[in-house]
């Protein structure tokens, strides 16, 4: 049984729900926070050539190598720049939040900013399930993730492109 969809896109960009920050294993190498950086710094310098999606890909690596919030920022603002305002738009929350903490107040209100800007922007997607179509075992998935029943019928940030919304019993 497939699942109703309302796609309710108040700007034609989009943004995806809640940002997931990973903590880098106590594990960690010892090259990693140097490999960090350098993607870091080379993801600035494609950013500084326009070469986004490439900058994206080094900030994300970096990040994952080291969760730092600059990093995080800049991804951020790679994401906003390439159109994918949900993405942007959680990172940029994970990123004020880890910045007050921190008391960063520049970063803080870097992402604040951003987020001013976006948050209007932001497209929505709203998986209707009828009261009628709730029954046991009803399984529903957005891109392959199952949506429990508490995220059901809820207006979600995200990213412009195809979606599969698929329900099953």
């Amino acid at each position: 049984m497939k699942a109703v969809a309302s796609f309710t896109a108040m700007m034609v960009l989009a943004a995806l729900g809640t940002a997931i920050v990973a903590v880098v294993p106590a594990t960690a190498i010892a090259g990693e926070p140097a490999l960090a950086e350098t993607l870091y710094q080379e993801g600035r310098a494609l950013m500084a050539q326009g070469r986004t999606a490439e900058a994206c890909a080094k900030f994300d690596e970096s990040l994952r190598l080291d969760q730092a919030t600059g990093t995080l920022l800049n991804l951020a603002v790679c994401h906003e720049a390439l159109g994918k305002l949900a993405t942007a738009w959680a990172e940029f929350r994970a990123g004020a939040s880890i910045a007050l903490h921190d008391g960063r107040q520049d970063r803080t209100q870097l992402a604040r900013e951003h987020l001013a800007r976006i948050e209007p922007r932001l497209s929505r997607l709203t998986v209707s399930v009828p009261e009628r179509a709730r029954v046991a075992g009803l399984r529903v998935t957005l891109d392959g993730m199952v949506l429990g029943a508490p995220a059901w019928n809820v207006a979600t940030p995200i990213d412009p492109g195809t979606h599969v919304v698929e329900a099953r019993a």
